[in-house]
């Protein structure tokens, strides 16, 4: 009776495998492109935020007016800086995107045909 058992465990602990494998998999992949993308935005939102800290301190220190001239002059250059920044990100973003889904793509056509076989026996 404890081979059977044993047998018996051993079987479902192989059939387990087979079913929640692939999950676990697929989990680790999410988590691992959730952190990237968090990691991303926490940086985006600390460069923007450190932009706007950059302007109000600026504008708050205009005290004539070549001060509000040069400060002004700046908002150029300021709007190109933003300008690139965006691009940089949504890049970013497009090729996080992009890795993910070639390899969730790889790990369900892995996972498929690995299944196809058994499907196919029966």
């Amino acid at each position: 009776m404890t081979n059977d058992f044993m047998s018996q465990f051993g079987k479902f602990s192989e059939s387990a495998e087979k079913f929640f494998g692939p999950m676990r998999e697929m989990a680790t992949l999410n988590v691992d492109y959730l952190e990237k993308v968090a990691e991303l935005q926490m940086d985006a939102a600390k460069a923007y935020a450190d932009l706007g800290l950059k302007q109000v301190r600026a504008a708050t220190s205009v005290s004539d007016v070549q001060g509000l001239q040069d400060y002004v002059k700046a908002q150029g250059e300021t709007v190109n800086t933003v300008s690139k920044r965006v691009q940089e990100d949504a890049q970013k973003v497009v090729t996080l995107s992009k890795d993910y889904a070639d390899k969730a793509q790889k790990l369900a056509q892995s996972n498929a045909s690995s299944f196809v076989p058994a499907t196919a026996a029966k």
